[in-house]
């Protein structure tokens, strides 16, 4: 199956959601509509959680197959896709898996318990969710295409993270909550609106699994890790906070205002006090504001260094720094060398 193939397939309505449109006029829920109640537990305050076992059954509820949440067996059934049929709302849940929703078309609307306002994500956004999140999906019109991606986390460590690492505090930080590690991460949104190449792979990754060869596991499987790897280093990530504060997020913000951000202007944007918010990015990340702010100014430094022939005084500024001997003082520390010593040494490598 190509990508032609595969649009022809995907846009008209098919029986299924032409009742599904029936139903939502109707306020029925799409987990009413498939009588799955019997397959969820609910947590303390009732809401149901979606498990692994539970949605390999669900393929038995429904004639629509295309829309079901088992395409095929394979990849030792750790990795579930899923073209979520409209006309759907999915009310209030948690998941076991980590997972990933793609707007191709139209919109997504995502609800929280207790928030006034939910979420509206527009075509080329992407929601990566970690597991155990209390939420809701709207999927309201014909317009609105959502391809998703539910990812255990055994597959998540053992298939798409080996290897994967980043300089950055966000993407080592992205990297053990993806591996399973405990963490405060809840979700976060990145913008592919103006990239193809991520449409095009999510394209690619359904026509395989849709229609597989030889080699089909392995084609997905390194598929969705170059998925993976879009998606930690998107530049234009919006993370969210859930009712708690969330690390990454706060990481988010350093790298993107490093230039001028300090532990007060941060507390303004988080609405912490100074002294709590210190105590929290200690504690969540082992590093203080200060550590964390150092870390992103000497990375950004060394890649002006190495990629540009910016005047040292000039790099600098840009990276924060007003006072040049004191730059100097810190960059040596960091790296064992001055800054132009620094660049000529690597530039001749």
């Amino acid at each position: 199956m190509n990508r032609s193939e595969f649009r022809e397939k995907m846009i008209p309505l098919s029986d299924y959601e032409r009742h599904a449109k029936i139903r939502l006029e109707e306020h029925i829920t799409a987990l009413d509509a498939l009588n799955t109640q019997e397959l969820w537990e609910n947590d303390k305050n009732g809401y149901p959680i979606f498990s692994n076992e539970g949605m390999t059954k669900i393929r038995d509820r429904t004639d629509d197959k295309l829309h079901s949440p088992v395409l095929r067996e394979g990849t030792e059934d750790h990795l579930r896709m899923i073209y979520h049929h409209r006309f759907s709302k999915i009310p209030m849940h948690s998941t076991e898996f980590i997972s990933l929703n793609y707007v191709y078309s139209g919109n997504l609307v995502i609800h929280f318990p207790e928030q006034a306002h939910s979420l509206n994500l527009h075509a080329g956004q992407l929601l990566f969710m970690n597991s155990g999140i209390v939420h809701g999906l709207d999927i309201n019109t014909e317009e609105d295409i959502i391809l998703g991606f539910q990812i255990e986390k055994e597959f998540l460590n053992e298939q798409l993270l080996y290897g994967l690492s980043g300089a950055s505090p966000i993407i080592d930080f992205l990297v053990r909550t993806m591996s399973g590690q405990t963490s405060d991460f809840t979700f976060l949104i990145a913008g592919f609106e103006e990239d193809e190449r991520m449409k095009n792979l999510i394209e690619d990754v359904f026509c395989e699994y849709l229609d597989p060869g030889p080699l089909s596991d392995q084609i997905v499987v390194n598929y969705v890790r170059q998925l993976i790897i879009y998606l930690v280093r998107n530049q234009s990530s919006l993370v969210k906070l859930d009712t708690k504060a969330d690390i990454m997020a706060i990481l988010c913000y350093i790298e993107d205002h490093y230039r001028t951000c300090t532990l007060r202007e941060l507390s303004e944007e988080f609405h912490f006090n100074s002294k709590y918010l210190g105590n929290l990015i200690r504690k969540k990340s082992g590093k203080t504001f200060e550590q964390i702010l150092s870390q992103v100014r000497m990375e950004k430094a060394v890649f002006y260094l190495l990629n540009t022939d910016l005047p040292v005084s000039e790099i600098a500024s840009m990276c924060g720094y007003s006072n040049l001997s004191f730059f100097y003082k810190k960059f040596k520390e960091k790296n064992g060398y001055l800054p132009k010593q620094y660049r000529e040494m690597n530039r001749c490598v």
